[in-house]
């Protein structure tokens, strides 16, 4: 082989995925679930940059969004991202309120919840969020005492490794947990809210926005 110049390229060392919702569809990576009245939507309501919507309303819904797919081998099977492979992704979000529904963002697994790579859970009856991960059903959670202020955004992180996993809130460590990690399946990233029932009749209706979504791990 003669000599010549090398060719040069840019560090292969982390894979990066991020995505801003700045267009007028849901993004073609991501796999809907809705049940009821439940809806997935681009939405302009914060005027700068993009958002995606997740919203519910009426009886029993459901809006779900995955980065992945992974139910009963959907044709859209794509799990990606791994434990091994020190996956860890933030994402920014808002809500609307704090009664009568639920939520989860992070990273979920193969046959959920069955497997759950790491995942922060909101829920209204306790009025916080907390972190959890399940492999083969079995479960590791932690509760925190942090509570979102409707309309105010924030971030929730999560960092994976085969020995710990651990949650953040705005950057800041809130949950560690170093066992029951799936580490032989991947895992797709979720967006996922669902309404509840309301004092005196009626289902409420919540509404999540997404600023941004952002996903490292290593080659």
């Amino acid at each position: 082989m003669s000599g010549g110049a090398e060719l040069n390229l840019p560090s292969m060392g982390t894979v990066e995925y991020r995505q801003d919702f700045l267009g007028d569809q849901v993004p073609d990576e991501f796999h809907l679930s809705l049940v009821g009245n439940g809806r997935v939507v681009p939405s302009s309501l914060f005027m700068v940059g993009g958002w995606l919507e997740l919203s519910c309303h009426g009886v029993q819904s459901v809006a779900r969004c995955r980065l992945g797919e992974d139910i009963d081998d959907s044709p859209v099977h794509h799990l990606n991202f791994a434990a091994k492979k020190n996956a860890r992704a933030e994402a920014r979000i808002v809500l609307n309120g704090v009664d009568d529904f639920d939520v989860t963002v992070g990273f979920t697994g193969h046959e959920d919840p069955f497997r759950v790579g790491g995942a922060w859970l909101y829920r209204s009856k306790t009025k916080s969020w907390w972190f959890q991960v399940i492999d083969r059903g079995i479960e590791s959670k932690i509760y925190t005492d942090f509570c979102h202020v409707p309309g105010q955004p924030f971030c929730l992180g999560v960092s994976t490794s085969e020995n710990e996993v651990v949650g953040y809130v705005e950057r800041c460590e809130r949950a560690a947990i170093l066992s029951n990690i799936p580490t032989d399946f991947g895992m797709p990233f979720e967006f996922q809210l669902w309404n509840g029932s309301v004092p005196g009749g009626g289902w409420s209706s919540p509404t999540m926005w997404v600023d941004y979504l952002l996903i490292h791990q290593d080659r």
